[in-house]
């Protein structure tokens, strides 16, 4: 998948770090680790916060749906330095919607 029109790199990750989705902006390949694909310098700053999205319990938002509510959920953000990360739920799977910020 790739989004054709998005005004800031966008990229849809799963809990194992791997690219399902990413705006043609962004730089990074759909199938392959984006900690693989995270420049070095930027790489350290990158697992820690995937190490914090783990610890805080962001991969188990599918176990804290709602009967009767559509399978999706997006309305928790954490805002990073740079980014915004967002799940998005679909079929019972977590993913991090990641939107980069300008500087």
């Amino acid at each position: 998948l790739i989004v054709h029109v998005s005004p800031f790199p966008m990229i849809l990750v799963d809990r194992h770090r791997v690219v399902i989705a990413a705006s043609a902006t962004s730089g990074f390949l759909r199938g392959r680790s984006v900690v693989d694909q995270t420049p070095d310098d930027e790489r350290p700053h990158l697992i820690a916060f995937c190490e914090a999205l783990d610890d805080g319990g962001f991969w188990d938002l599918a176990t804290q749906s709602v009967p009767g509510k559509l399978d999706y959920a997006c309305e928790r953000g954490i805002e990073t330095a740079g980014a915004v990360v967002v799940p998005v739920v679909v079929n019972g799977d977590t993913y991090a919607l990641v939107q980069k910020q300008p500087l």
